[in-house]
């Protein structure tokens, strides 16, 4: 566990630097796999990327993280109509967003070697990450 303030052996302040990597991997995760993350952030020194795996409905593809619809009713007259569509499409999806979600846990890992223990301590789907601890 960590406190803002808190520096490293560079003099770099540790839960900035956590805080970063929460947005490198929650960023990244939302624009380019279009995961429903509800908020990445650093908390007690650890990363926190909160999120779903799947889509519930045409807006979670569009507008991925966002408790509302961008599209007024017409938008929601098509995520009433499409959203029974996503039980089904889910069993590609889920997949895929869960490699998507290791990929970038581990790419951080790499990238930040040091911080390895803060990346993977909170890990909201640890269960996904098995065997990158070791």
């Amino acid at each position: 566990m960590h406190t803002w303030g808190e520096k490293d052996s560079e003099g770099n302040d540790i839960c900035y630097q956590i805080s970063e990597i929460s947005y490198y991997i929650g960023g990244w995760l939302r624009r380019w796999a279009r995961m429903d993350i509800l908020q990445y952030k650093e908390k007690f020194g650890c990363v926190r990327v909160y999120c779903i795996f799947g889509w519930t409905s045409f807006s979670s593809i569009t507008h991925p993280g966002y408790c509302y619809s961008h599209y007024g009713k017409v938008g929601m007259f098509i995520n009433q109509l499409t959203s029974s569509m996503f039980k089904y499409l889910n069993w590609i999806i889920i997949p895929i967003h869960k490699k998507m979600y290791r990929y970038r846990y581990t790419q951080a890992v790499k990238k930040w070697p040091q911080y390895k223990n803060e990346i993977l301590c909170w890990a909201d789907w640890y269960e996904e990450l098995r065997g990158l601890e070791g």
